[in-house]
């Protein structure tokens, strides 16, 4: 814990200096402060990354770390010395000056986000946790965190260092890792499972919230808005509320207790319809907060960095500062390792401002400075993806044009053309069920804002802008698919949905009629009604299931693996999910979980027949064996429930070097 201590503080002064060096004394204190821990894991987790191609071992590149972070931790305490020791004027530390800061504090504010931050952290929490010698997660972890496993312990036990597809051996990683290398960095530091796995999570997605509050301060400026704003978009979702109004069981309950833990245990669901038919359309967002912030990681950092770029930018717009922008465009560069879709949506978000204010605004300073800092980002995007995430030769499926997203059948897909419907109709029933009152809201900003007077839109740029950026934003959505599973473009949809909510609370904001904040409130209500069940239902007032990934049988051979196997060497295993050798030991498999290959755009089929005729023991067993350079075989429960298994075959073939419970390992080669 110590070390991870000194680590923290190696972070903090790099990303204070980095942060200080472009911002100068252009921002507060305040905001340089949170910003130097997401710009400080950035430069720790590509110096490890580097450091290990370099030397070839994690733990060494770890060490050298710890190691040149701390000299420059002296060099700049020493170089610093007075500045830090007049940073606090302790003459004017009287009782009148605190009550007087006290007094500059919004207190409202900071009252809502620290019980909303609490409120998440408690969602949050039970992603996952080690209790009674088990792994454990909530539903929404269930799927991907064995992923993220995965790649923190492919970085902790793998031995030399290199960049292979812990799920798919023998290729490059095709996934943004940034975090995962961090947070095996932490656990070399600590030996800590869990805390070394959530310690980037919890600072990363308290610096997001504290951004995206600041970025929308820029806009709205009014307490009560800024509130709205930030609950619209983290649980802004569809129309999923007109069936829970409808709901008869609900108010028949004697007591507001009865309904509420109606509320948390709804006998239906509100938020997930999977391959819906017209005019029952599927319903694929729930809210910002329950889709991307329990259990995916690597958006946790792309959601911290993207918006504190967001934030940049609004500063640089504002200042007019140009290191601002050579800011901006360098931490844009640098996002595919931490989150390829926030890269994707900064890049878009930053070209609608640049289109803006070359042809509409007409402002070459910001069109200038804009172009530039795009530049920079997408050369130094470009380059790292090239050489660290991209492999052309897997045929990956990527920016596919197709028209509407979410348009094509299979899982998590609208139906847009069903058999006697109206295209159009299906359309915009599917905006309705997911988004509910968003997009109408958004729709009449857009068209108040537009109808003003020729000095509004004079005076207000910045927020159309804005506008322009989330409309082109949307578009480029709906035409391209940047990925073979095209629900992941909601990753990309969520930085729409936060222009969306500042435009639509902005919109709020102009209102000077009667009611106007009563109003408000009240749509907000309806917009946050089905977020707020599915969040409150995941919470510890709703007391969700919680469900065993890997108990201590599948630790005890992980941790034989890891003692008596080298990093070289290949498992065979079959393609469950909640795979030991990947997820606690960290050896590349042959093939891991279908659904995560295809998603990443790797063709499976191949490898997926030939690991079938391994397991079943057939004629051919041997040659395969043989020709994957498989060195142990791997059954357990899942292997078992494989339909030709033929456990018998090696069992007479291969001696059995490791044996607990339901779980074997034959040995086939040394």
């Amino acid at each position: 814990m110590f070390l991870i201590f000194i680590a923290l503080i190696i972070v903090f002064i790099i990303g204070y200096s980095i942060s200080s060096f472009f911002l100068a004394d252009k921002a507060k204190k305040i905001e340089i402060l949170a910003m130097v821990f997401v710009v400080g894991l950035i430069a720790m987790g590509y110096f490890v990354l580097f450091a290990g191609i370099i030397t070839g071992n994690f733990a060494a590149a770890v060490w050298i770390f710890m190691a040149l972070g701390g000299i420059y931790c002296l060099y700049f305490g020493f170089k610093n010395f007075e500045r830090f020791k007049n940073f606090i004027d302790f003459k004017r530390l009287n009782k009148s000056f605190l009550i007087g800061k006290l007094k500059e504090i919004p207190w409202p504010e900071v009252i809502f986000f620290l019980l909303f931050i609490i409120f998440f952290f408690d969602i949050f929490s039970k992603t996952i946790f080690y209790q009674d010698g088990m792994y454990k997660v909530a539903v929404a972890g269930y799927g991907d965190i064995p992923f993220h496993m995965a790649q923190v312990s492919y970085f902790i036990h793998n031995n030399p260092f290199a960049l292979e597809e812990p799920i798919y051996s023998g290729t490059p990683l095709v996934y943004a890792f940034l975090i995962n290398l961090l947070s095996g960095a932490f656990y070399i530091l600590s030996g800590n499972y869990i805390l070394s796995f959530n310690l980037p999570s919890y600072i990363l997605l308290f610096a997001g919230f504290f951004f995206i509050y600041k970025f929308v301060s820029e806009f709205i400026k009014t307490a009560l808005a800024r509130i709205l704003a930030f609950l619209i978009f983290f649980l802004g979702s569809g129309a999923e509320f007109i069936k829970v109004f409808k709901d008869s069981a609900l108010w028949e309950k004697s007591s507001v207790g009865e309904m509420a833990n109606h509320l948390l245990h709804l006998p239906y669901s509100v938020v997930n319809f999977y391959n819906a038919i017209y005019p029952a359309q599927n319903n694929i967002w729930s809210s910002f907060m329950t889709m991307f912030l329990m259990h995916q990681r690597s958006y946790f950092f792309g959601f911290a960095a993207g918006a504190m770029i967001l934030y940049i930018l609004a500063l640089a717009v504002k200042n007019g500062n140009k290191k601002y922008f050579y800011f901006m465009g360098l931490l844009i560069g640098f996002l595919p390792l931490v989150h390829m879709h926030s890269f994707i949506a900064i890049l878009i978000i930053a070209f609608g401002f640049y289109i803006w204010n070359k042809f509409f605004a007409k402002d070459g300073f910001l069109a200038k400075n804009l172009f530039n800092a795009i530049g920079i980002g997408a050369v130094i995007g470009t380059l790292i993806s090239y050489f660290f995430i991209f492999d052309f030769s897997l045929g990956a499926s990527f920016l596919v044009f197709r028209l509407g997203w979410m348009s094509e059948p299979g899982i998590g897909a609208v139906l847009y053309n069903p058999r006697g419907g109206s295209p159009a109709g299906a359309w915009i029933s599917y905006l309705w069920e997911n988004f509910g009152l968003f997009f109408p809201l958004l729709v009449a900003a857009i068209i108040y804002f537009s109808v003003r007077k020729n000095d509004f839109w004079r005076k207000k740029d910045f927020v159309f802008g804005l506008i322009f950026s989330a409309f082109f934003l949307f578009i480029v959505i709906n035409i391209i698919k940047f990925q073979p599973w095209d629900y992941d473009n909601g990753k990309i949809f969520g930085y729409f949905f936060l222009l969306g909510s500042v435009i639509i609370v902005y919109f709020f904001e102009q209102w000077k009629f009667k009611l106007a904040k009563i109003i408000a409130i009240i749509l907000t209500f309806f917009l946050i009604s089905v977020g707020l069940i599915d969040a409150f239902s995941r919470s510890s007032y709703a007391k969700p299931p919680l469900y065993e990934i890997f108990g201590r049988k599948e630790r005890n051979a992980a941790a034989w693996i890891v003692r008596n196997t080298f990093s070289g060497e290949l498992i065979l295993t079959g393609g469950s999910h909640l795979n030991l050798v990947n997820s606690l030991a960290g050896r590349p498999v042959l093939m891991g979980y279908p659904g995560w290959l295809w998603s990443h755009g790797i063709k499976y089929q191949g490898r997926e027949k030939d690991i079938s005729d391994m397991y079943s023991g057939g004629i051919n067993a041997k040659e395969l064996l043989e020709k994957y350079g498989v060195n142990y075989v791997f059954i357990g429960p899942s292997e078992r429930a494989m339909p030709n298994i033929n456990e018998q075959f090696f069992a007479e073939n291969y001696p059995a070097v490791f044996e607990e419970g339901e779980i074997k390992i034959y040995l086939v080669s040394s």
